[in-house]
């Protein structure tokens, strides 16, 4: 295996059926629009990772519909999760973990290496030439983020395993700053830990992350870093607090290549 694919779709916010997210966006559609354009797609994808916030309020209801909605995606893609601060952990395993991780396993291509239950989702997809360590940053009923001490001493163990130095890690929260006045306030709070992690051990190559509905390209920890945007709708560079109001900016999602020789590169996709 010399190639991977990991597309990465974000903040999906998919609510019950016929109703609209901020009263004026259709959330559900724009997903479903997504689905549409990867299965139309005429390259190989390995997984589909959602980056989180998966639905809106973190209800069952809306995850039993967001699973509906992924009924409709190439069955030979297995679709990974990440949460984000509007889902529930606890909604969530009532209603996927009858086949996550149990579709990882059924793939060819991609195999479950770790998921680790102390650290609530967080669990690493081997590759064989890279991994995909998705670590899980959500807090319950909190907006910003942090990673507990459970899941960063799973992530030591994990690198410290790791034979590559080209790995691909995941989270909600981004821990680096935007300049958005709004984002910035409910970020990952503990990036410290994570850039000490990441510093001593020199084998992550990429961080994606979701949570600010922008795509944005930077660097944490010696690692490129890129904010994945939403696939419903984006908000303002340098958002202020009270002027929250979405663009009428395009949503999209990232496409992420690995070529052995050539390290990751990322692609915009937009949904149109």
């Amino acid at each position: 295996m010399d190639e991977i694919c990991i597309v990465q779709i974000s903040d999906t916010h998919v609510r019950m059926p016929d109703r609209l997210l901020k009263n004026n966006f259709d959330s559900n559609y724009a997903l479903k629009r997504a689905i549409e354009i990867i299965n139309a797609e005429n390259y190989t994808i390995d997984c589909l990772l959602i980056t989180g916030d998966l639905v809106e309020e973190g209800i069952e209801d809306e995850y039993v519909h967001l699973k509906q909605i992924l009924n409709h995606l190439n069955r030979k893609i297995p679709v990974l999760f990440c949460l984000g601060n509007h889902d529930d952990i606890d909604a969530f395993s009532r209603v996927f973990l009858d086949r996550f991780p149990q579709t990882l396993n059924k793939s060819s291509i991609v195999d479950i290496n770790s998921l680790d239950t102390k650290a609530e989702l967080s669990y690493c997809i081997d590759f064989q030439i890279s991994k995909l360590i998705v670590l899980n940053s959500s807090v319950k009923d909190e907006a910003w983020g942090k990673i507990s001490s459970d899941a960063l001493d799973w992530l030591e163990k994990i690198l410290s395993n790791s034979v590559s130095d080209t790995n691909i890690l995941a989270l909600h929260h981004p821990p680096v700053r935007c300049f958005s006045e709004v984002m910035d306030n409910i970020s990952l709070k503990n990036p410290d830990e994570l850039e000490e992690l990441l510093l001593f051990h020199k084998n992550v190559q990429l961080i994606i992350c979701g949570h600010v509905h922008r795509s944005i390209f930077t660097s944490f920890a010696g690692s490129q870093i890129v904010f994945c945007p939403s696939a419903v709708f984006q908000y303002p560079i340098f958002m202020k607090r009270g002027n929250s109001v979405p663009t009428g900016e395009q949503p999209g999602f990232h496409v992420h290549i690995f070529k052995k020789k050539l390290g990751w590169s990322t692609h915009l996709r937009l949904i149109t």
